[in-house]
């Protein structure tokens, strides 16, 4: 079996999947983002090589955010520092020995990509109105936002391969061009105005497209910071959960710097 028969194989179970979650909602949606997020804490203190008491905590923290922001939305904030001030003082028991660090990294995880993954949570239970009804309106919204990021993440793709000379981040990144990156922004903003039919009642067409700006700039820009991760910790890969697709890390990097953003822009746009 070749590489791109490997690639379709995970996406043949991985893409229905997501969309059944997604579709289903609730708990199940909520369940899900845990996953992920175990998934990507994982890795995440695996590239640090960071062990002991104050990443175990760290672990379960973060996992259990999207339950919390499900279940206590409204105590999250003093439910995150209670762990990071949990984090810090375990931390500091461990030995002087780079302890500043350590600490850092260790804090940072419950931040990224944990809290930042939770964010999908209330965006696909937040009560959604459209022509479709609440429970089919929530699942086009999270469609819309993956499906932007799929989009976007082909076109830079294909364009960096065909048209790429402009180097975008050489250190970081260096097959990722100028051209590949605006190839992306462009065709997320086409996909989006497509999409923008199905969410009438909820997303005005121009709304639709500025979220698709969102994604053409902040989730490469995700990108971008997990090959930085990668890069420092001399790997190609974060892991190897989904084969030739890499690790969780590697599935998700612009999910985690979305979420939080498109959560900030229905806020202003008062939408949730």
């Amino acid at each position: 079996m070749n590489q791109l028969q490997r690639r379709l194989l995970v996406a043949a179970w991985g893409i229905p999947l997501s969309v059944a979650v997604v579709y289903i909602g609730g708990w199940a949606f909520t369940l899900f983002i845990t996953v992920i997020c175990a998934g990507c804490l994982i890795e995440y203190y695996k590239l640090a090589d960071l062990k002991g008491l104050s990443v175990n905590l760290a672990i379960v923290g973060g996992i259990t955010l999207p339950i919390v922001h499900f279940v206590f939305p409204l105590y999250l904030l003093e439910y995150i520092s209670c762990w990071i001030l949990l984090i810090i003082v375990t931390s500091t028991n461990q030995g002087l020995d780079k302890i500043q660090s350590r600490t850092g990294i260790s804090v940072a995880g419950i931040i990224y990509p944990a809290l930042f993954l939770s964010y999908f949570v209330p965006i696909r239970n937040a009560g959604w109105s459209g022509i479709w009804g609440e429970h089919v309106s929530g699942t086009l919204i999270i469609l819309y936002i993956l499906s932007t990021i799929w989009i976007c993440d082909t076109a830079a793709y294909a364009g960096g391969k065909a048209v790429g000379k402009h180097k975008l981040a050489p250190v970081v990144s260096p097959n990722k061009t100028w051209e590949g990156f605006f190839s992306g922004l462009l065709g997320g903003v086409f996909w989006a105005f497509l999409f923008s039919f199905l969410l009438e009642g909820m997303l005005t067409v121009p709304e639709v497209i500025g979220g698709a700006v969102i994604v053409g700039i902040v989730g490469q820009l995700g990108d971008l910071a997990e090959s930085a991760i990668k890069r420092f910790s001399g790997v190609k890969d974060s892991g190897s959960f989904f084969g030739p697709h890499g690790g969780f890390l590697d599935r998700f990097d612009s999910l985690i710097v979305v979420a939080p953003v498109f959560y900030v822009y229905f806020k202003l746009l008062s939408v949730i």
